[in-house]
């Protein structure tokens, strides 16, 4: 979800394949955008595909320690005496 201020936005789309209507939209600066009707055969292979890729990725996925290796640590000493809400809006 995306939102800039004034408007949300939503990506992916949504496919709603499992319920009766079977819509298909985005969400666009607070506008909703129909997708055309997909027929069963379109529906399938998408799905398919999405296990696929769904499977793909956590075959292929570091540990979170692995990637977590590289993240760049702060120099700076944390202040323990300034509150949690105070660090959440003066950090730097």
């Amino acid at each position: 979800m995306l939102y800039d201020g004034e408007s949300v936005s939503l990506k992916p789309s949504i496919g709603n394949w499992s319920y009766d209507c079977q819509s298909h939209y985005w969400i666009t600066k607070d506008e909703i955008r129909w997708s055309t009707s997909w027929t069963k055969e379109e529906i399938d292979s998408v799905r398919k595909h999405e296990i696929s890729e769904r499977q793909s990725y956590f075959e292929n996925k570091k540990p979170v320690e692995e990637e977590l290796e590289n993240v760049p640590i702060a120099q700076e000493k944390f202040d323990k005496n300034r509150s949690w809400l105070s660090r959440l809006f003066f950090w730097k």
